[in-house]
């Protein structure tokens, strides 16, 4: 997995096990990556990227709720 120990794998494993939803399981996955010996830089793109999804799915949804109540942003 990724040239890591045994032992970071069980963790790795443990942490995604214990992850409550989707989204907890793909931000643990992106830092497991990170952790991983020559990955740091493709993980922080993964995770911007990720961190830049959400961001635009939660404007988009605030922009439809502004909508559906009628309120005007500046």
């Amino acid at each position: 997995m990724l040239g890591i120990s045994t032992r970071q794998q069980a963790v790795a494993n443990w942490l995604l096990t214990g992850a409550r939803t989707e989204d907890d399981r793909a931000y643990q996955a992106i830092e497991i990556a990170r952790s991983a010996k020559g990955m740091r830089r493709i993980a922080d793109k993964s995770k911007d990227a990720y961190l830049d999804e959400k961001s635009r799915a939660l404007s988009a949804a605030c922009k439809e709720l502004q909508s559906e109540l009628n309120i005007v942003s500046d």
